[in-house]
């Protein structure tokens, strides 16, 4: 699988979510640390989903992975420009 940067864009995180969210398009991406010199993000997964419910699914499933744990991966939810 391809690695490139990912800059990030604006992140609801699966604790600090709004009650309700727009119906749109979902991405889950799962990222190293620590950030490279300019500052971004090496992509290691990243999911596009139609459904709220499966992004968040797939954020608590990649969320009890032991590097994200140890501080070395990040999880992000994304809501996607429609």
């Amino acid at each position: 699988m391809e690695q490139r940067p990912f800059n990030a864009s604006p992140v609801y995180h699966g604790d600090s979510r709004p009650a309700t969210w727009p119906v749109g398009k979902w991405q889950v991406v799962r990222t190293r640390l620590p950030r490279d010199a300019a500052g971004r993000e090496l992509v290691l997964e990243c999911t596009e989903l139609r459904d709220r419910g499966q992004a968040l699914a797939m954020f608590d499933r990649w969320r009890d992975d032991p590097a994200v744990a140890a501080g070395e991966q990040r999880i992000k939810v994304v809501e996607l420009e429609s």
